[in-house]
């Protein structure tokens, strides 16, 4: 299953809202079809809003209540990011979300520049070579060359090369050294997850559970505010607390087993190429 925005936002929600009802936002449907430039959005009841009320569309667009007249919301479109979408009759609003798309997206990109370096994933690029020299590579989020090799009549040869970031342009480079061999180099290197299309279902969990840490503990309430566990309240003072660090032990646990995973991927990239990797170049 390939890992999206949309699910992750899914995943998030439910591991947000799942075991808190009073974090689940009221929705309704539209009666109307406002487009992408109208005001009023109708409602079925009317009175399960106020004026200031923030209404969510399903694309993540947020609309302001400025009115209300019965059953017909008067409102300000866009009031994010997020440009106005076309809605027709049917389409489902979300009333004050507890975490709009925005901040669940803010909290993903935030956990995806926090893995790096230690979450990656390994990829192969040939470069193409004539002598010895720097070339640019096309990849500019390479990072860290684990391994690089080349054939000659059916052997392997180690050429030198060194690894670097052009200050000019930020662009990554390798000096490449082959004693005037001419063809392809394949270069093994690591590369970040710089977008959640590139994430594989194993590491999604780890990006929800870190994206609904940061959601929590942003808006948690302190531990020393929590009056005890003897108490009646539905959701005990403290309890967001408690979530936020449940999720983020889930996210490091998760996290740690990736990167001992990795480390024995990495293992697997040969360095002795003659033996390791003839059976698979060799005609």
């Amino acid at each position: 299953m390939a890992v999206t925005a949309a699910s992750l936002r899914a995943s998030i929600r439910m591991s947000v809202e799942g075991a808190e009802p009073r974090n689940r936002p009221y929705q309704t449907p539209l009666t109307n079809a406002p487009g992408g430039a109208g005001t009023t959005f109708s409602v079925g009841d009317g009175d399960a809003f106020q004026v200031g009320d923030l209404v969510q569309t399903v694309a993540g667009e947020l609309a302001l209540v400025t009115a209300i007249s019965t059953n017909d919301l008067i409102v300000s479109r866009a009031q994010g990011t997020i440009s106005a979408e076309t809605l027709g009759s049917g389409d489902v609003i979300k009333k004050n979300p507890r975490f709009t798309i925005e901040q669940m997206d803010e909290a993903v990109d935030q956990i995806l520049q926090e893995l790096n370096p230690r979450v990656f994933y390994l990829t192969t690029e040939d470069v193409t070579i004539t002598t010895d020299d720097w070339y640019d590579v096309t990849d500019t989020a390479m990072e860290d060359v684990i391994s690089t090799w080349y054939i000659d009549d059916g052997d392997f040869f180690t050429p030198y090369f060194y690894f670097a970031t052009d200050p000019a342009n930020t662009q990554p480079k390798i000096f490449i050294s082959t004693a005037n061999f001419t063809g392809s180099v394949h270069v093994v290197y690591r590369r970040p997850y710089a977008a959640v299309t590139e994430l594989p279902d194993r590491v999604a969990p780890i990006v929800v559970n870190g994206a609904v840490y940061k959601l929590l503990g942003g808006a948690a309430v302190m531990a020393t505010d929590d009056p005890g566990k003897r108490t009646d309240r539905t959701t005990q003072g403290g309890q967001e607390a408690r979530d936020s660090y449940w999720f983020f032990r889930e996210h490091v646990r998760l996290r740690d087993a990736e990167v001992a995973y990795l480390r024995e991927q990495v293992k697997k990239v040969p360095t002795e190429r003659h033996s390791q990797r003839g059976r698979r170049y060799r005609k």
